[in-house]
């Protein structure tokens, strides 16, 4: 089976991205929400609502004296 090559541009992803947008206009959305682990280039024209920020803890911290 032929498969597209994947480029470092980001093809793949600017072609899922234009089909998603064309999929939900043709149903009726109106907004599209979209959840990132970090920051995407590709989505860099959607506005930023909130974020949510992870600490990974590597130790558990002492308890407070008292």
């Amino acid at each position: 089976m032929d498969r597209p090559r994947h480029d470092a541009q980001g093809s793949h992803r600017r072609a899922a991205r234009a089909w998603a947008r064309r999929r939900c206009a043709q149903g009726g959305v109106g907004q599209v929400v979209v959840r990132l682990a970090a920051p995407e280039e590709i989505f860099a024209d959607y506005r930023v609502r909130g974020q949510t920020r992870i600490k990974v803890m590597t130790a558990l911290p002492a308890p407070p004296a008292g």
